[in-house]
């Protein structure tokens, strides 16, 4: 048996469950539905519930994050660097909320170039999660709401607010991200962790079966132009409809 708070190596194999197992993929239609049933219901909402809803979503990322941190604390006696939100989704904790209650459009961008695409990735490669814990555990339920909120929130920005992303200010977004991705890589090297999978692929076949044969260079730059390149793309039809609205103006 285990129980509800158990860190991974206190829990026998045999109750965990598999990536793309049943259990995996009903999750994963579960929360795709759910967070689709959620943005219908959101859109049709007053603007005043609209905004309270997204605040409050807002808040709840940095609530959560810090709750799995202090659960690592507890019962993994995790130290100082290997608490810090490095890795790319747990940096929403800072990035939401600076992108909810504030005017600030770089924040934005950032969340909506990073955040959804992260959430997505995390549901469907929980790497860390499967075959180390039962779905009805704190670990998983919270990865799972967590990265379902990435995906909710920078999409209920997009449908209830004049906001739209642009290639244009990308250039920001990505000096943002060279920055952290700076700092991440010296806190790997100084404290031997592996924020932003600098050091060691995700459970990610693709990218676990690159480094393995060909090394971490090319790895990551694998890694950094298929996101970059998956980036540009998402920004693509946002910038093409304001094209196209611009010519039916002239």
């Amino acid at each position: 048996m285990y129980n509800f708070f158990d860190f991974y190596t206190q829990i026998p194999k045999e109750y965990a469950f598999k990536n793309f197992g049943l259990e995996h993929i009903i999750s994963i239609v579960i929360i795709f539905a759910f967070i689709y049933f959620c943005l219908r219901v959101l859109k049709k909402s007053s603007i005043k519930s609209q905004n309270i809803i997204i605040k409050i979503c807002a808040i709840f990322v940095p609530v959560l994050e810090l709750s799995h941190n202090i659960w690592l604390y507890i019962y993994a006696n995790a130290t100082l660097p290997q608490l810090l939100s490095l890795h790319l989704c747990g940096l929403q904790m800072y990035f939401i909320p600076l992108a909810v209650f504030t005017k600030i459009l770089v924040f934005k961008d950032f969340v909506f170039a990073s955040s959804i695409l992260g959430g997505i990735f995390a549901i469907i490669f929980p790497s860390g999660v499967a075959g180390a814990y039962p779905l009805w555990h704190f670990q998983t339920l919270q990865t799972f709401l967590y990265h379902g909120l990435l995906i909710f929130v920078p999409i209920s920005i997009l449908i209830t607010t004049d906001y739209k992303p642009t290639l244009k200010r990308f250039p920001k977004v990505f000096a943002l991200f060279l920055i952290i991705a700076t700092l991440a890589l010296c806190v790997d090297l100084a404290f031997d962790q592996n924020y932003l999978f600098l050091v060691t692929a995700p459970d990610m076949p693709l990218l676990h079966n690159i480094q393995l044969n060909y090394g971490t260079i090319p790895y990551l730059v694998f890694t950094f132009f298929a996101l970059l390149l998956i980036c540009i793309c998402i920004h693509i039809p946002f910038d093409l409809k304001n094209r196209k609205n611009n010519c039916r103006v002239k």
